[in-house]
């Protein structure tokens, strides 16, 4: 069979956009993608890149090829990348199958997010060969710019098949500690031995540390419980500088890198890394920020960071799980006397959770990221449940305990969960009113395929019309969806380094909760 025309397969990439399946996704850095000539491609962090950057043909691009051998048996495969203005055509081989597939846009600019290159259904289900090969665009007389974000393969399209996560097991011998929780993911550590302990938010958006000090001689200091260094106290020689936020002199942090003991509850290392702030902004509440992302599980290669105390903790045989789990209490759950909010330690706690954990997948950077989840969108309970996953242009969501908002949006996926729900807007000041019977699901294919719903709206908002404000936000350029504190608060939320894994489960509001027991299984 003869190749479809230039014309053809432009025709069916731009359609293929519209179409997406749910599936395993293979990032550009899998081993099991390989690049030739090796010296002509490199990974670049570009916009909307998922994993750890997207695979570029930066050196000579008429000879610039991709193969790529299937993890297992599909029948589907998809082929995500960028779009290129000064041309771009590429043959796509599976087996010995061809075609030719265009990834040519005159308008782009260069700053959109991957696009959808090429869809493929009706394979037959076995393991596949992949190669792509460049080829000089004939609209332009160019070789246009190859580029590999990640590809997809073995997506039916129901969420029931789905590829899942796998969930990790836990060791008869499995041992756990626990810490009082204080509000939103607070915790009490002893550093340096040192009593009264700091309060510190554990921060899964973050990857340094910085803990009030000392060191620090600036009245912002004031009032703060200090890290007083002990006996075993080791300065690194290293300054960093820290920026949250949007940065600047009032979110910027100067700390000493320092190694020294860690407290948590009754386990304590000897040594761990963090920073010992020289430098802080005024009005903090906080005595520190400890960041719990990954770093040195992190597979992007060095973030230029440290491993964090859990890392640590597993790293030198303190703790059997490289595990930290949350079951946090908002106040408003009327639990027995007793049950309190409470992190745990090198595990699970069994008393603090019914039924069974849904392990969801995890991205290989440094951020807790789910790469890609189902998204269905309900306007009203009358309504009919729109899935609306192939209309959004961000695939991955964002875990952050460090986060008090529900959920912030890249402004392009805002504009299109605007238009889903029928919202009013915008204002003069660019914000929107939506349905109040606004809610969203969620389905992360993780091992119990749970879905999880949540309303859209601010409570005690209604403007009389039966419309409300949105307690979901435009968060501008962002990449990835974030979602914090008032969804995470909902699950007994664990986040297992090793395995890469976070699991969700129902929170036990019972008497029972009160006592702690390791999970085994």
């Amino acid at each position: 069979m003869s190749p479809p025309s230039l014309a053809q397969a432009r025709l069916a990439a731009l359609s293929a956009i519209a179409i997406i399946f749910p599936g395993k996704i293979i990032q550009s850095t899998d081993h099991a993608v390989t690049y030739s000539p090796t010296s002509s491609w490199d990974i670049l962090s570009t916009q909307g890149s998922t994993g750890c950057g997207s695979q570029f043909l930066l050196g000579p691009r008429d000879n610039g090829t991709v193969n790529f051998v299937f993890p297992q048996p599909s029948t589907t495969f998809q082929w995500w990348g960028y779009q290129r203005s000064d041309g771009g055509l590429a043959q796509l081989c599976i087996d010995d199958s061809c075609q030719q597939v265009s990834y040519y846009n005159a308008s782009t600019d260069g700053t959109e997010s991957p696009r959808l290159l090429s869809s493929i259904t009706g394979l037959s289900n076995t393991v596949h060969t992949l190669t792509i090969t460049n080829l000089q665009d004939p609209a332009v007389t160019n070789f246009g710019q190859l580029t590999v974000d990640h590809f997809v393969v073995d997506g039916p399209p129901n969420i029931s098949a789905r590829v899942r996560a796998s969930a990790p097991t836990f060791a008869a011998d499995t041992e756990i500690t626990t810490l009082p929780l204080n509000f939103s993911y607070h915790v009490p550590l002893v550093l340096g031995g040192h009593q009264p302990p700091v309060n510190v938010l554990l921060d899964a958006g973050a990857t340094n540390a910085w803990v009030v000090s000392t060191f620090c001689t600036e009245t912002s200091c004031l009032g703060h419980n200090e890290y007083v260094p002990s006996a075993k106290f080791v300065n690194l020689n290293r300054t960093d500088t820290l920026a949250y936020g949007d940065g600047g002199p009032d979110a910027t942090f100067v700390t000493l890198r320092v190694n020294d003991s860690l407290s948590f509850g009754s386990l304590s290392i000897p040594q761990t890394t963090f920073g010992a702030a020289a430098q802080i902004p005024s009005g903090q509440d906080l005595d520190g920020n400890f960041g719990i992302a990954k770093a040195y599980y992190s597979q992007c290669g060095s973030t230029g960071t440290y491993p964090n105390f859990i890392e640590n903790m597993y790293l030198q045989g303190i703790i059997k799980n490289p595990v930290i789990a949350f079951y946090q209490l908002d106040g408003t759950e009327g639990v027995p006397q007793g049950v309190i909010s409470q992190g745990t330690l090198g595990g699970l706690d069994a008393n603090k959770f019914t039924g069974a954990v849904d392990w969801i997948p995890i991205g290989a950077q440094s951020m807790w990221t789910n790469p890609a989840s189902t998204r269905f969108v309900q306007a009203s309970s009358s309504s009919s449940v729109i899935n609306a996953t192939a209309q959004f242009s961000h695939p991955a969501i964002t875990f952050d305990t460090g986060d008090p908002n529900l959920l912030g949006l890249p402004h392009d996926d805002w504009l299109v969960l605007m238009n889903l729900l029928g919202a009013q807007g915008p204002d003069s000041a660019g914000n929107y009113l939506i349905p109040c019977g606004s809610q969203m699901t969620w389905n992360f294919a993780g091992t119990e395929g749970r879905n999880y719903t949540f309303s859209l709206i601010q409570d005690g908002t209604n403007d009389g019309t039966g419309f409300c404000q949105p307690a979901a936000n435009d968060a501008g350029d962002t990449t990835n969806w974030i979602t914090g504190v008032p969804f995470l608060d909902q699950y007994y939320i664990a986040f297992h380094y090793e395995a890469n894994t976070m699991g969700f489960a129902t929170r036990n509001l019972g008497a029972s909760a009160a006592s702690s027991a390791p999970f085994i299984g």
